[in-house]
């Protein structure tokens, strides 16, 4: 084995090797003088783990089938899309139409200030259709946009202040979701609801887990061990590019936001809240530095809820890689309240639980 110091110079790390048995979800950890280390987590054989369909609570996602009691209203069309503008039931809004040439529609919620924004993307069926009742996590004045191809919009435009082609209000009452329940929620970036395939990897590493706490590990550092950094993309003048969670995991590319938010993809499918968090951070740091403005520190990580309070996780900071951004080996140095994370991680309170992130890497 070998030993040397972590990324703020006071932190020992060790390097072992260990042959297992059979395929699991094994916890590892280093002992020295009866001190243990952080627990690292590391999956084997994933591919032959088996585990039980999981089913998220359809409420919890925030999507719901459209009701099929609801009022006549006349169709309304814009650009190349055709919409029922229906009004808001509670907290819970109404969105039909049909739409062509695209295979998934952003639905946009803004509340009444500026932070107020969440963003559901729903698929649209062969025949153009899409539907769905949407939670709305604000009350109040809320406008509804639907947008095309957003996540192309987002990346071909210099700002993030859209004029969209169809944009109305509805007012809308009920109880707005707890942060927990919110931070379940699917959106554009984090779009488990169009993708089984989400549920089925994070519920292996679910079910082959001994606690939920090495769960979230698990799918934290499968993202990480998976997911080579776009150094491409990170580069001074680069076109900073928006994409899913899934276009990340097909392509296995992708830079600190993307990373992050695949791992909060799978972690929500599975019923796990989990946030992201926008902020600065830099190896060298021995304690946070909260008025840093310096574009090459912007980064993004995640807050879990693990039942009793929130684990602090940095998914890209979790891959040991080389100078191409591949990733062959993982930290445990960067997961939940270690003193590594707490020295380098400087959080902007504006930027917890954002949906679509503002352009930072």
């Amino acid at each position: 084995q070998d030993t040397w110091t972590g990324a703020n110079n006071n932190i020992q790390q060790t390097l072992g090797y260990f042959t297992a048995s059979k395929p699991g979800i094994y916890t590892v950890q280093a002992i020295n003088n009866g001190q243990y280390s952080v627990p690292l987590v590391i999956e084997i054989g994933l591919s032959s783990l088996h585990s039980l369909p999981f089913a998220l609570p359809v409420d919890d996602t925030g999507i719901l089938p459209l009701p099929t009691d609801l009022p006549t209203v006349q169709p309304q069309s814009d650009s190349n899309v055709t919409f029922d503008q229906y009004p808001a039931e509670g907290n819970w809004i109404p969105v039909s139409g049909t739409v062509s040439g695209v295979k998934m529609i952003t639905v946009v919620l803004n509340g009444s200030t500026s932070a107020d924004e969440w963003d559901y993307r729903l698929p649209v069926d062969s025949s153009g259709h899409f539907s769905a009742l949407l939670e709305s996590p604000f009350t109040g004045d809320v406008s509804v946009s639907l947008v095309p191809r957003y996540l192309t919009l987002m990346t071909n435009s210099s700002s993030t202040n859209f004029t969209y082609p169809i944009d109305y209000d509805l007012p809308v009452s009920g109880t707005a979701p707890s942060t927990q329940l919110e931070s379940l929620l699917p959106s554009s970036a984090i779009d488990y609801n169009a993708y089984p395939q989400f549920t089925t990897m994070a519920d292996a590493l679910l079910e082959n887990s001994p606690s939920l706490d090495t769960a979230i590990a698990a799918m934290n550092n499968y993202a990480a061990a998976d997911i080579t950094y776009n150094e491409a993309e990170d580069q001074p003048g680069a076109k900073y590019v928006f994409q899913d969670a899934m276009a990340t995991w097909d392509a296995r590319l992708g830079v600190c936001e993307n990373i992050a938010q695949l791992s909060a993809a799978l972690m929500r499918s599975v019923g796990i809240p989990v946030q992201t968090v926008g902020g600065y951070a830099n190896s060298s740091w021995t304690k946070p530095n909260y008025t840093d403005t310096n574009p090459s520190d912007a980064h993004e990580w995640l807050q879990v809820w693990n039942g009793t309070d929130w684990q602090i996780m940095d998914p890209t900071w979790t891959a040991i890689s080389d100078n191409s951004g591949l990733a062959y080996g993982i930290t445990s140095e960067f997961s939940t309240d270690t003193t590594s994370i707490a020295a380098t991680h400087a959080a902007q309170t504006d930027q917890i639980g954002t949906t679509m992130s503002q352009r930072k890497r």
